[in-house]
């Protein structure tokens, strides 16, 4: 009864440990915060559109889904500006900068091999 607890009790601990990565499972996430970055680096200002055709997806769907997941997970804002149609600017919050520089070192790190 006690290794069941114990058992019970890493199996928990692990999915808390593992909860916050959940995002990455994403479509095209980490490919997502690795190019905000890239153009917030460069001054630009992002909109939905602008990132489908920087990442060259197809599907406007998978790209919306993902972004609202990683707003959700407090990586990215999104703002509505005024206009017609309204605008959409998408902006890394300092959570989400963090981990895109961390995945472009992660990038860099495979490319060595």
């Amino acid at each position: 009864m006690n290794t069941a607890h114990t058992r019970l009790y890493s199996v928990r601990t692990l999915d808390i440990h593992m909860s916050g990565l959940e995002f990455l499972e994403s479509r095209h996430a980490a490919r997502i915060l690795i190019a905000l970055l890239e153009r917030e680096e460069r001054g630009l200002r992002t909109n939905v559109l602008e990132l489908q055709k920087h990442l060259g997806l197809g599907s406007r769907h998978a790209l919306t889904s993902t972004l609202r997941v990683l707003e959700e997970a407090g990586l990215i804002v999104t703002k509505k500006a005024r206009g017609v149609p309204p605008e959409r600017t998408i902006a890394l919050t300092e959570k989400g900068r963090m981990i895109a520089q961390k995945l472009v070192e992660i990038k860099a790190i495979l490319a060595l091999a």
